[in-house]
């Protein structure tokens, strides 16, 4: 089965769809290309009287544009004609060892004709120019079964030569009988007439970009510099909702920046109000800390194992993430001589191997993507590592206890909290070798060679949707061209992808990728995984993981605290967001603006969902406790009169009586959490019923496999293009092949004989949908 997605609306019919209009599968040969059937001869196939059109014979181009050897074109919706040999659109790739764009997908049903859990992402016109799918664009998503057409035998006879190239490949499958394969089983033949006659379609509704107010909007404008994990929901949701409403007396924008810069802005009176997750100090100024998000961190990923197939269950544990933020793994781009004895990846981590049991693969190399600046998330990774005892003590040289694998030495007893940013402190250089012998006089640290670096959260979230792997390489050196290190950006192939990156919950969720589940190594742990509204029952991890938090005496500013945490049942890597406002200073009007924004936060923007105005997912509701001094706080800031009102004695223990959560050390399982939200791919991460037993897979040098997931977990696509979350989120989002269909209304065509391949393969699909919509809440 082939699915793409192309420009325009599909009427229905053999010509209701042009295909030089969709971003088609380079699958061999690069481009649009068929192979070619030799000595320009066109293969002739007559329509079976079962099948949809004309009779007579027909060319099996279907009369589409070819412009070069059984080569299709490609026409964008501006009308630029490319033939797909010379001529490429740049958002497309003709290199034949180039991966596929995510939006043109080639796959496999198995024996029986059904499958389920495969991931398309469709593309809006910011990011594929050349299909320009938006609200004023229609565009159409096409699933085209690859069956085997009916050939016309009366060529056969008439024409040895065909016979030969074409009659054997065309009656024969899989293979013909010279054991060439056969090309109407391929997936480079999906245009093809008697291919695209069959096709499914189903047409993509795209919502508006909200983009900003309109020039003549004379309103003031509240801006608040701070947090990237505020930004989902600020320009995502939050933002549109004032620029729309006619009743605000402002619009809102936010300005990220690095929350330790935002804290200094405030500080020093460049910034009125900052989003932060530490608390501000040495603030001339009072300053009330007003809670508005509940979020936290995440490592997104793309891991295919060795079928080829996605992974959808990664865990995660401190011990692990501390030895890829201090590069102890070997690489293959080299060896740093003091830890060659350790794995070459995570993935050859043994205890990666016992907590990931159903995982296998032979690639050695992992793409890591970090941050390149500070950030308030990833202090509050280090936090949940530096927690962790086996952790603490790998990262102070002590060897781990489960392979004996021992820290890069350039980072021994370096790190401590707070630890605000990943740090490459390893100096080792590659000795001279043929590999980059251009650039042998341009010395490079080995680390630097692998370095996988991003300037926002957003940015390494789209580096996993984009499978980036970039390295350097050494480019010139030759023909008077002088040596030196390059960027080589290249993506990996689906089915062979192994990126992961450091990025926010609500932009994982955002894109649709999945989110790593946490394993501490604690008695009665178990995997879990971020999930925020989107959860399927009762309260999120997210929302959980409050109950269990320590405050900030002067401020209460809250974070988990891990000596009483529940790692049974709530994500550790919630981080909360915070509003810091100066409670005297400030302008009259800008006050009152401030404190306006605060009570729509702590009110209509904690109200779940994607619309203008709500709480998108990767958030979690805040409990009332948290709302209600956020409405304090917004007095507090309107009247500007210096005084901060004291925050709760005891925000955990009013979020666990709020909720029903249990006290702290208790050993009993206190719910099923877990999000089936378009992005949390692994959110069904924890059983019901009982207590949870200590994970026998992390005892150091055991064997035996960690607790996994009860319920297989739902794929979906990333969908991408909209400047801002409201319209990512509106694009026609998350699809599958078939859960489309429960999303969208299809535009079908099949045969109506009983029998059919068509019509079989359609029924089977209708069968799937129906048991994944019992399985799964879409």
């Amino acid at each position: 089965m082939v699915i793409v997605e192309c420009w325009g609306t599909d009427t229905g019919g053999q010509n209701g769809m042009d295909p030089t209009h969709c971003q088609g599968p380079p699958f061999t040969n690069g481009g649009h290309r068929l192979l070619s059937l030799g000595g320009g001869v066109k293969a002739t196939m007559t329509n079976d009287a079962n099948e949809v059109g004309a009779a007579n014979p027909t060319d099996i181009s279907g009369g589409n544009a070819i412009t070069g050897p059984d080569t299709l074109g490609f026409t964008a919706v501006d009308g630029t004609h490319y033939n797909m040999i010379a001529e490429v659109p740049p958002s497309l790739n003709a290199d034949a060892t180039a991966p596929l764009p995510g939006n043109a997908l080639s796959t496999f049903s198995d024996a029986t004709g059904s499958r389920s859990g495969v991931a398309f992402e469709v593309r809006g016109g910011s990011d594929m120019p050349v299909l320009g799918c938006s609200n004023q664009q229609a565009c159409t998503l096409e699933v085209i079964p690859i069956i085997r057409p009916y050939c016309n035998p009366d060529l056969y006879t008439a024409n040895p030569a065909f016979k030969i190239l074409v009659g054997t490949r065309c009656l024969q499958e899989p293979a013909a009988t010279d054991g060439a394969p056969n090309p109407f089983l391929t997936a480079d033949g999906w245009w093809l007439a008697a291919q695209w006659q069959n096709r499914f379609s189903f047409p993509l509704q795209m919502a508006p970009r909200p983009g900003e107010c309109p020039v003549v909007d004379q309103r003031p404008t509240v801006t608040i510099q701070g947090s990237e994990a505020a930004q989902t929901a600020v320009a995502g949701t939050w933002s549109p909702f004032f620029c729309l409403d006619p009743k605000s007396a402002f619009k809102l924008t936010q300005t990220v920046t690095p929350e330790d810069a935002a804290r200094t802005a405030l500080t020093t009176g460049s910034a009125n109000a900052i989003f932060t997750s530490q608390p501000v100090t040495d603030s001339p100024r009072p300053v009330v800390h007003a809670p508005v998000a509940a979020t936290g961190w995440t490592v997104a990923y793309l891991v295919d194992d060795q079928n080829g197939q996605q992974y959808l269950n990664l865990t995660l544990s401190p011990l692990l993430l501390a030895k890829l933020i201090t590069n102890s793994y070997t690489t293959d781009f080299g060896i740093e001589p003091a830890i060659g004895g350790n794995p070459t990846s995570l993935f050859q981590d043994p205890e990666f191997v016992a907590l990931n049991p159903d995982f296998h693969t032979a690639e050695t190399r992992v793409n890591v993507t970090w941050l390149s600046q500070d950030s308030d998330l990833f202090t509050a990774m280090f936090a949940y590592i530096d927690a962790d005892p086996d952790a603490r003590a790998f990262l102070d040289g002590k060897p781990d206890p489960f392979s004996g694998m021992v820290i890069n030495p350039a980072y021994r007893g370096q790190l401590h909290p707070p630890q605000a940013g990943y740090q490459q402190l390893d100096t080792f250089v590659n000795p001279p070798s043929s590999v980059n012998e251009a650039c042998n006089a341009l010395p490079l640290k080995l680390y630097d060679l692998a370095a996988q670096y991003a300037i926002s959260l957003d940015a390494a979230a789209q580096d996993v949707l984009g499978r980036k792997a970039p390295f350097q390489i050494c480019k010139g050196g030759a023909a008077g061209v002088p040596a030196s290190w390059g960027i080589n950006n290249d993506s990996q192939r689906i089915g062979s992808r192994h990126v992961l990156a450091f990025t926010s919950v609500p932009l994982a969720e955002q894109y649709g990728l999945s989110m790593a589940r946490l394993q501490s190594h604690s008695a009665n742990s178990r995997p879990v995984a971020p999930s925020g509204w989107e959860s399927t029952g009762g309260f999120s991890t997210i929302q959980a993981a409050l109950g269990y938090t320590k405050q900030d005496k002067a401020t209460g500013v809250t974070s988990p605290d891990f000596s009483i945490f529940p790692y049974n049942n709530a994500y550790a890597g919630m981080t909360p967001v915070y509003a810091a406002v100066p409670t005297c200073g400030l302008d009259p009007a800008e006050a009152g603006r401030l404190a306006d924004f605060l009570d729509f936060a702590a009110g209509p923007g904690q109200t779940p969902g994607t619309l203008a105005g709500q709480l998108p997912p990767g958030y979690a509701p805040l409990p009332t406790a948290y709302t209600d001094y956020t409405k304090t706080a917004a007095e507090a800031v309107r009247h500007q009169t210096c005084a901060v009102p004291p925050p709760p004695a005891d925000l955990a223990g009013a979020v666990r009586d709020e909720l029903g959560l249990p006290a702290p050390g208790s050993t009993g399982d206190f719910g099923s959490f877990g999000g089936s939200g378009a992005g949390n791919t692994n959110a069904a991460n924890v059983a019901a019923g009982g207590p949870a037993a200590a994970n026998p897979a992390l005892a150091p040098n055991a064997g035996g496999a960690p607790p996994v997931a009860t319920g297989k977990p739902t794929t979906t696509a990333a969908t991408r293009g909209a400047g801002s979350l409201l319209g990512r989120w509106g694009l026609a989002v998350l699809l599958i092949v078939g859960l489309v269909a429960g999303l969208l209304v299809p535009v079908v065509r099949v045969a109506g004989q009983p029998g059919h391949p068509v019509r079989v393969f359609f029924v089977r699909v209708g069968r799937w949908l129906k048991s994944a919509v019992r399985r799964e809440s879409v």
